[in-house]
Formats: C-alpha cells, structure tokens, sequence
C-alpha cells in the first residue's frame, strides 16, 4: 500500500476504468476505516464501492466513462473531505 496525493489516487482509480484487465483498486483513509473501490470485472462491468459514510455499491458499463467519473469524484468528496493524502491498494 501506497500514500499517493489525493487528485493522483482519483486519477489511478480512473486509469484502471479504461483498462480491459480484470482489476481491483482501493483508496484507504489515513485510518484505513473508510474506503472507495472501484473494481474492472471481465464482462465490461464496473462497480464502484464506498465504504465509510456511507455503504453502497454502484454497477457501471464499461462504456458509460462520464457516470464513472461523476460517481467516483462524489465518492472522493464525501468520504475524503479534509484528506490531502489517501493510501491506494491494487487487489
């Protein structure tokens, strides 16, 4: 696990949405109690979790990137308000 800058961690969660390997990418809080997973399944389907403030999972299409941006930097605001640093883990 790595600390990466907040806006770089959005970033590497969004580069592994245009890849079309099969993959899983977290991004703790300093704490690790709370969590933003977005996971690239085989058959085009992206699911997007939050664990923290709120526990829900979204199901994305591979080919619907803008609603994968959105709900990641709603994702990124609201479970990450005052953080500058994030820990990012590929699973």
């Amino acid at each position: 696990m790595k600390s990466l800058p907040l806006r770089q961690a959005e970033k590497t969660l969004l580069s592994a949405a245009v890849s079309s390997v099969e993959r899983c990418v977290r991004a703790y809080t300093f704490k690790k109690d709370r969590f933003v997973s977005m996971q690239v399944l085989a058959d085009g389907t992206i699911t997007v979790e939050e664990y923290g403030f709120r526990k829900e999972t979204a199901a994305y299409l591979s080919s619907d990137k803008s609603a994968i941006r959105k709900a990641l930097k709603e994702a990124f605001a609201r479970e990450f308000p005052r953080s500058h640093r994030v820990y990012c883990e590929e699973q």
